[in-house]
């Protein structure tokens, strides 16, 4: 067996993609999400004796299906192995097995009926990998739109072209990509707090650059809650400043059929649920084009709503129906605070 190298640094360069500064910033939420799971499950067990290097592995296993799948596989939940545990094991023991004869490993993915259990396990995994292709991720779809905004106007920086286009109409002064050109808005910038487990707020390092060196449509914009409410405010008025009427019908629509791969993805993403204080969406919730659209009445939002959430606990929502739109806006870490959600709740009802 000899490594193709020209194969090998076409797959570290997809790979690298996963291990941004950017990309890590998105893993964080998610991470704490089961982070919390393991903890819940270890304090159930308080008192009997449990398998700690199981419950790390459940772990593992629903950490890496989330990021690879955009799902976990439920391990912590259910407290027991999948499938794909249970295969991914066995073929490391295979593995081991031929460590010492590698010139027998492609004989043996060749050879009919000894290998059908490796058969049976790739073709699972093309079938995972083709449900996340057709399904939902919340990623970097917006920076290739700003990407594509810039490039359409001869290369303008997103920041000057969203200035003179978005900015101004809306009569936002202090919301820009580049603090370091702008102290007004550094100067007033309010710092990060964590939340300890006894309750305790304590300052946390800056998530997001002061410098970057490019303006990411996804991330990285820095505002003021006057000028995000009048951004949200406008897509609520009987005559929108930006956009015509009928592409603010458009935001306020869910996206993806019912019983699509898609949609049953969206609704199964633990930090979509937790949009509308909830643990599972079975219905009612669908992705839009600018958030999350409730389609029916849910345990704590009612129908009609387009909303979204920061990773710092930072909350909008708008409501065509009744002419509203709110802004709940914070610094609070984790991402899905308990305690911030319960005030959230409340500012919204």
């Amino acid at each position: 067996m000899v490594r193709d190298k020209k194969e090998h640094a076409r797959r570290r360069k997809v790979r690298d993609q996963g291990f941004s500064s950017k990309a890590l910033r998105d893993y964080e939420p998610r991470i704490s999400y089961y982070t919390e799971q393991l903890i819940d499950a270890i304090s159930k067990n308080v008192g009997r004796p449990i398998n700690m290097a199981t419950w790390f592995n459940y772990y593992s296993f629903d950490v890496m299906g989330d990021l690879s799948f955009g799902k976990p596989f439920n391990m912590l939940i259910d407290g027991k192995d999948t499938y794909f545990s249970q295969q991914l094991h066995e073929d490391m023991k295979a593995l081991g097995l031929f460590s010492h004869l590698t010139w027998l490993f492609p004989f043996f993915k060749r050879v009919p009926f000894v290998n059908s259990a490796y058969l049976k396990f790739w073709t699972w995994v093309d079938e995972q990998i083709e449900v996340f292709r057709e399904g939902w991720a919340y990623g970097v779809g917006t920076d290739w739109a700003g990407l594509l905004v810039s490039r359409l106007n001869n290369n303008t920086r997103l920041e000057k072209y969203m200035q003179e286009n978005i900015f101004k109409s809306l009569g936002l002064e202090f919301t820009s990509f580049c603090l370091e050109k702008h102290p007004e808005i550094k100067d007033n910038l309010v710092g990060i707090s964590t939340r300890q487990p006894d309750g305790i707020l304590v300052p946390s390092p800056n998530l997001w650059p002061f410098n970057a060196p490019d303006d990411c449509s996804e991330a990285d914009l820095y505002s003021t809650v006057d000028d995000f409410t009048k951004t949200i405010g406008h897509l609520v008025r009987d005559s929108p400043v930006l956009l015509k009427k009928e592409s603010v019908q458009q935001m306020f629509m869910g996206q993806l059929h019912e019983g699509s791969s898609a949609l049953n993805v969206f609704r199964g993403t633990p930090d979509v649920s937790r949009l509308i204080g909830v643990n599972d969406i079975e219905k009612g919730a669908n992705a839009a084009l600018g958030g999350m659209y409730l389609e029916e009445q849910t345990v704590k939002m009612k129908p009609g709503i387009l909303c979204w959430a920061g990773l710092p606990n930072l909350y909008w929502f708008a409501n065509r129906n009744e002419g509203l739109a709110g802004f709940y806006a914070s610094q609070v870490l984790p991402s899905a605070d308990p305690a911030s959600a319960k005030l959230l709740f409340a500012f919204i009802q």
